[in-house]
């Protein structure tokens, strides 16, 4: 059962994605957002490692709604840190479904295409997940421990399966960064060459947390632009926008990562009336206007 309050906590509002849907919650839901180290705007300390901080600020806010950011994200870092990988993403998202089992709380959750691993088909949210990576581990069983939680507790919620974040916003990870070096004149390195990526832009990732918050449905929804581009199409579109050339090196493609990927989409907009609104080319032009003035 859905609770009629929207009063919304959000965990790991201290992230990007965390940062901006703030913004914008803050214009229609009364929301507070907490961060393991606190600063900024955010003043409320959680670490969700910690089941007690977890159950002090779910009682002291008392909200309706959980929006679960909170995480190691990365497949590298997540590989590099394995136990706290493991101790965070999954435990933590333990000790926030335990500390709302008996309450009347719905509960978001940002997950990742990356629970579905290499596939030669589309996928859809009733593919199998075949995670390769650490990362993609970490989301499935947390996963798992909502709907295991939904099934036991009749907890309400939703699971967002993102694609690849890009945006002008971030400057620091992913693809962003990589294109921001390539504008500085960084020679940038392309693990494979051939991959094929289907993004979805920071502000429509912002959208879809918010449709969610309105959804009476519970379910799992696959959230991306719905159209794969090749890397190397990627590039090519950025040199014809910054009139740039860049450079880059192909190595050998790790295998910690899916090169090849395509996602269905329909069902975020059918039931949670969600359509990603910005292209990767109307995408690459908004982050080369930002940095260009920068």
């Amino acid at each position: 059962m859905i609770s009629m309050n929207k009063k919304i906590l959000v965990f790991g509002a201290g992230g990007l994605l965390g940062t901006l849907l703030l913004k914008k919650l803050a214009k229609k839901y009364s929301v507070i957002g907490t961060t393991k180290n606190v600063g900024g705007e955010i003043k409320n300390k959680c670490d969700i490692t910690k089941k007690e901080e977890i159950s002090q600020i779910i009682q002291k806010v008392n909200p309706g709604i959980i929006i679960h950011l909170a995480g190691i994200t990365g497949n590298v870092e997540c590989e590099q840190n394995p136990h706290k990988t493991i101790k965070t993403n999954i435990m933590g998202t333990y000790y926030i479904l335990d500390a709302i089992k008996n309450k009347k709380i719905k509960l978001i959750f940002a997950s990742s295409r990356e629970v579905y691993g290499f596939s030669k088909k589309e996928v859809n949210e009733n593919s199998p997940l075949q995670p390769i990576n650490l990362n993609g581990i970490s989301k499935m069983f947390s996963e798992n421990l909502i709907m295991n939680f939904h099934l036991q507790h009749k907890i309400a919620y939703n699971i967002l399966r993102f694609t690849n974040f890009y945006g002008e916003h971030n400057e620091k990870r992913g693809i962003s960064k990589m294109f921001k070096n390539s504008l500085l004149g960084k020679k940038i390195i392309i693990y494979g060459g051939n991959q094929s990526l289907d993004l979805i832009h920071f502000d429509d990732a912002v959208n879809a947390i918010m449709k969610s918050i309105e959804s009476k449905k519970d379910g799992v929804f696959n959230i991306g632009f719905g159209k794969s581009v090749k890397l190397l199409s990627l590039i090519k579109i950025l040199e014809k926008i910054s009139k740039t050339k860049i450079k880059f090196e192909i190595e050998k493609s790790r295998n910690i990562e899916v090169q090849k990927f395509t996602i269905d989409v329909s069902k975020a907009k059918k039931e949670l009336c969600f359509e990603a609104k910005i292209s990767p080319k109307m995408g690459i032009k908004k982050m080369v206007e930002k940095w260009k003035k920068n």
